[in-house]
């Protein structure tokens, strides 16, 4: 549901969502994006371990 409610919103105005993914990641400081990345990872809810081969 929300990936659909996700897609309505970009489809609705002349968006460009690679343009924008670009330009939020370009404007990260530096080792801002992994500091996200494990933040969110604590706080899921998933604690499988299907990355390891």
């Amino acid at each position: 549901m929300e990936a659909e409610y996700f897609i309505s919103l970009i489809k609705r105005d002349d968006f460009d969502y690679t343009v924008w993914q670009r330009e939020y990641f370009d404007k990260l400081k530096s080792g801002e994006f992994a500091a996200k990345a494990s933040t969110y990872a604590d706080g899921h809810p998933y604690t499988g371990k299907a990355w390891i081969l």
